[in-house]
């Protein structure tokens, strides 16, 4: 791998770009410049200024050329048509401040809750008052165009299998490991929740609804800024949540820290009305669970020149769960309803969760394109959980006890994760060329003891337990190229990912298939092509290949009860799923975003529930289908007046599933889902916020068909101290209406459930903000103009 490293590097040398370069400087810092052509009215070049106010731009041919300069709290300024045919130098472009007065309080321009750009859509999460006291799952919730199911899949246009990437890094952890972790983070960390539903080949093959990015919080601002947050939150249980934030930024260092927790109790709730072999087990079940999580960061980012910068940063997150679940499940014939008996079960458990990671990083960037990037990563998590299970059967009356069994299951977890990975681009003719190499890998260890449990007594069951160990190595290389030509711009690229893994169970059972090697080699073509028809009217012609692996959970072949009539096992025989995604886009104005796309997704991965014997159930992981999904979205900012505006994006869908099993039922629906933020500016300083969604009856894993769910949330602000201060106050899920219920039938099996948590709750946040004031809003007006870099592709 190091003398493809070296190779790489040794092309970047002496590749130089034949460009003409438009230099100048602006009186304030941080600006946005564009140049438009005359020839065809399109933005052929956009950068942001140094915080010193100067800019370069490079172009690859002559011709007549506009200059725009935009900037937060200032009027734009546009020049006149200037004929560039060889290097060029401005003279200084003065802005002039465009604030409106209102008793004494200058009003400017705030950044949009909701941004609909050319490669992503973005939720600005410090924008959003109503996200304040959530932690980072929930924040998910509130992303436009995004779901949670009721095993808390992430869904995105209809679809499973989404990569959850942390300040652009893709987090190595999955399932119940990635979403504890997300729990674990605040709201108050996150600067932005950016989804991504066509990746370029730069990114990772990996996840077939494609990527969301969680931006944490860095502050840009020269000198010393922080925040500090405390809330309360009161559902069923009452919460508490507290951040503190310090960053201290100089010309040469960036020094920033970041610590948060989240700490109460939460309640779930599961039922399942079950039908097998002429019976029902109409199974009611509620937890509670006391919950203690903290979240720590320290990073340092050293900006060694003008073009190069070095980065080191640290996190560590650990968390504490203490779960107590009754389940209780009458147990009756089909044929005449008579109840038999009846099983109560009641568990307690204790789980903890230890995460520490760290990265390292290196940023080479110039003025004309050539870029240089080098990452590494390690991170070290463990988790384990202790959980007995006491079972007791009554008679139908429940006047007598029939018998009882327990059982106690000790699973810790612990994995090892690294990666290093190095991206490079240049100019090339007319066009930009970017390439790179990644290579990661992930050791788990998995332990499962089981011990019979009779009152005070325990014994070790060896034929109940095991240990399963699974390392994965993904070796990958690709290569993107992007150029623009009059009003077309292109890019086309290709990622080639070698995949590595070996499984390997160790326990008294004699399985055929206890041991699983893989070893396969993978390429995933992207491109796509923009057309600017006008000024106005951008199309969009986006295609991918996508993959999602089966984890390891996924694949450990071990019998594992979850209750007393109920058993997980994973499948060593699971392929991967593969997504081939192609999208029409079009954009009207920039704001007016409408796309079509169809995805094909092969072996389906799904959860399936049936039939072990005559009365308990077994699930596991299936390739049971292959799914077809035609999506329609449209996205829309709507500016009623100076006072209110609202971001209402809605996407309508049709899903096919379809499979050569016996066992599995056909399924097409047509599903619906609308999205929408208002954000409203009251008098004397205050701001309401009213955002909400609504998903028709729509499908989950491939079988179960769910009913219509929704939620509707409002939350209002109050800003004092000359804005530093913020009192937020919040309610959340106001109708109670984002509980979940379904059916699935597979085989013999029939299933009828509902589940939900404590979604409508009562929040109240207050945060300070500190530091020189003045810095601070230069450093805004970088964020604020971020929308407008997207506009075109370089």
């Amino acid at each position: 791998m190091k003398n493809l490293i070296y190779i790489f590097l040794l092309l970047t040398i002496g590749v130089q770009a034949q460009n003409i370069t438009v230099k100048g400087k602006i009186s304030v810092p941080d600006a946005t410049v564009m140049l438009t052509s005359r020839q065809d009215s399109t933005v052929v070049k956009i950068a942001a200024a140094q915080t010193d106010g100067s800019f370069t731009l490079s172009i690859s041919k002559i011709g007549f050329y506009r200059l725009t300069v935009r900037s937060l709290g200032y009027k734009e300024y546009q020049s006149e048509w200037m004929d560039i045919n060889k290097d060029t130098s401005l003279a200084l472009i003065e802005l002039i401040p465009d604030v409106t007065e209102l008793q004494a309080v200058t009003i400017t321009a705030a950044k949009q809750m909701v941004e609909v750009r050319a490669d992503k859509t973005v939720l600005n999460v410090e924008s959003s008052i109503g996200a304040s006291g959530s932690n980072g799952f929930d924040l998910l919730r509130k992303a436009p165009g995004v779901m949670i199911d009721n095993q808390d899949n992430v869904i995105v246009e209809g679809k499973t299998g989404v990569s959850i990437y942390i300040d652009g890094r893709k987090s190595l952890l999955s399932d119940t490991d990635l979403v504890n972790y997300l729990k674990g983070l605040q709201a108050a960390d996150i600067e932005t929740v950016e989804v991504i539903t066509q990746p370029s080949s730069k990114y990772d093959a990996a996840g077939n609804a494609g990527i969301i990015n969680l931006k944490l919080k860095k502050s840009k601002d020269f000198g010393t800024n922080g925040s500090l947050s405390t809330g309360y939150a009161q559902g069923f249980y009452a919460k508490s949540n507290s951040s503190l934030s310090l960053n201290n930024r100089s010309e040469k260092t960036n020094l920033y820290a970041n610590y948060s927790n989240l700490t109460g109790k939460n309640r779930r709730f599961i039922n399942r009305y079950r039908v097998q072999s002429d019976m029902i087990y109409d199974s009611r079940s509620k937890s509670v669970s006391d919950d203690q999580n903290n979240n720590a960061r320290l990073g340092l980012d050293y900006f060694i020149s003008k073009n190069k910068t070095l980065g080191v940063v640290v996190n560590g997150s650990w968390s504490d769960y203490d779960i107590s679940t009754i389940t209780r499940t009458p147990i009756s014939t089909l044929t005449d309803g008579q109840r038999q008996e009846v099983l109560l079960a009641t568990g307690q458990a204790a789980s903890s969760n230890r995460n520490l990671s760290g990265n390292i990083n290196y940023r080479f960037a110039d003025s004309i394109g050539r870029e240089f990037n080098i990452d590494g990563d390690a991170a070290h998590y463990t988790a384990g959980r202790n959980e007995l299970q006491p079972n007791t059967y009554y008679n139908a009356g429940e006047t007598q006890i029939i018998s009882q069994s327990g059982f106690r299951m000790a699973t810790p977890v612990d994995i090892y994760l690294f990666s290093l990975k190095t991206d490079l681009a240049q100019p090339i003719g007319k066009g930009k060329l970017a390439y790179g190499l990644k290579s990661s890998f992930v050791k788990t260890n998995n332990t499962f003891r089981f011990y019979d449990v009779d009152g005070d007594d325990e014994q070790f069951n060896a034929d109940r337990s095991n240990f399963f160990s699974y390392q994965e190595n993904i070796n990958a290389g690709y290569i993107n190229y992007s150029q623009t030509f009059g009003k077309f711009s292109l890019q086309l690229g290709l990622r080639a990912e070698q995949t590595i893994s070996e499984g390997d169970l160790d326990s008294t059972q004699d399985l055929a298939d206890s041991k699983v090697k893989r070893n396969y080699l993978d390429l995933f073509p992207s491109g796509g092509i923009t057309y600017n028809a006008t000024e106005n009217n951008k199309f969009g012609l986006l295609y991918s290949r996508r993959v999602e692996r089966p984890n390891y959970r996924s694949l450990n072949p071990f019998e594992v009860n979850t209750d007393e009539l109920s058993t997980t096992k994973g499948n060593p025989l699971l392929q991967p799923q593969y997504t081939h995604n192609i999208k029409l886009t079009h954009t009207y104005k920039y704001i007016l975003n409408t796309s079509l796309s169809y995805s094909y997704i092969t072996n389906f991965m799904a959860q399936i529930t049936d039939v072990a014997d005559n009365n308990r159930n077994i699930m596991s992981p299936q390739n049971i289908a292959n799914v077809q999904i035609l999506n329609l979205g449209i996205s829309y900012p709507f500016k009623f007046n100076d006072w209110w505006n609202l971001f209402a994006s809605a996407n309508g869908y049709r899903s096919t599933y379809n499979s050569n099993n016996e066992k599995f039922n056909p399924v097409t629906k047509n599903t619906f889902s609308l999205y929408g933020q208002n954000s409203i500016t009251l008098p004397k300083n205050f701001k309401m916020e009213i955002s909400g969604w609504f998903n028709t009856p729509n499908v989950w894993g491939g079988t179960y068909k769910t009913h219509s769910m929704g939620s509707l949330d409002v939350a209002l602000q109050k800003q004092f101290a000359d804005n530093r201060l913020s009192v937020r106050i919040a309610a959340t899920d106001i109708l109670y209406t984002s509980n979940w219920s379904g059916d699935t039938r597979y085989g013999a099996l029939y299933i009828s459930g509902n589940g939900g948590y404590e979604s409508r709750q009562f929040k109240i946040n207050l945060s300070y903000n500190f530091g020189n004031k003045e810095i601070k809003e230069i450093g805004k007006r970088n964020s604020a103009n971020d929308e407008e870099k997207t506009r075109i592709t370089n």
